[in-house]
């Protein structure tokens, strides 16, 4: 499962994580600041953040692909709610 963030205007900054839901959530690779943790109410709750560039950031897209490899490998992702917030220093 890969879950992507991607800061775009006038200087486009990417971030991802991938997981393998398979193996307890295991982190493949992670190029921001992400964790995965088990609520107590057995949702996973996937985390990642990275800093935008600060110059013209007009649009954030986010976007969750539940499988990765071929255009036949598919999957589900079910979303029970979520945050969005703008944090500055």
């Amino acid at each position: 499962m890969v879950f992507g963030i991607s800061f775009q205007g006038a200087v486009q900054k990417d971030y991802s994580l991938t997981i393998n839901p398979r193996q307890s959530m295991r982190v493949i690779s992670s190029n921001g600041r992400s964790s995965v943790t088990l609520d107590d109410d057995g949702w996973y709750r996937l985390e990642l953040s990275g800093r935008g560039n600060g110059r013209g950031i007009n649009e954030l897209f986010i976007a969750i692909y539940p499988s990765h490899g071929t255009p036949q490998a598919k999957g589900d992702v079910l979303f029970g709610g979520g945050e969005l917030r703008l944090q500055t220093d």
